[in-house]
């Protein structure tokens, strides 16, 4: 049996290890993922310059955070990336068509022989997220 830890690194919630985006508008990007994947905003701190330093949000269960530079800006999303996000999403077609209105691109939802509808989407950020649900 594994028991659940608070992490010695972080506050209740956060664990040792957890996705940090890297993306060059991050208000942007957190307008996106809000909209398209219902993110909660957790904080979001700024820099004396005006830009977002660092930032925290809530997808379903998990955290992520998201960090600002410059040369992450216009960056095309890689098609088979290094790291990419899979998002459980309660409804694959929903949330892929959110995403392609909010300005991404992708690969259309299909069903899988493992029993599950999936899509990619490349966001406008240049990461990938795989949306997968299990179908019933």
């Amino acid at each position: 049996m594994v028991e659940s830890l608070k992490s010695e690194y972080e506050g209740v919630g956060l664990r040792a290890v957890r996705p940090y985006l890297i993306v060059g508008h991050a208000d942007a990007a957190i307008d996106f993922y809000r909209r398209v994947f219902q993110a909660t905003e957790l904080e979001r701190p700024m820099t004396p310059t005006g830009g977002v330093a660092h930032a925290k949000l809530r997808v379903g269960e998990t955290i992520i955070e998201i960090g600002e530079h410059p040369d992450a800006g216009g960056r095309g999303a890689e098609r088979l990336p290094r790291v990419g996000l899979r998002l459980y999403a309660a409804d694959v077609d929903e949330t892929y068509a959110g995403a392609l209105a909010a300005g991404a691109t992708g690969n259309a939802p299909s069903d899988r022989p493992q029993g599950s509808r999936a899509a990619s989407v490349y966001d406008p950020f240049g990461l990938t997220w795989w949306l997968a649900a299990t179908i019933e």
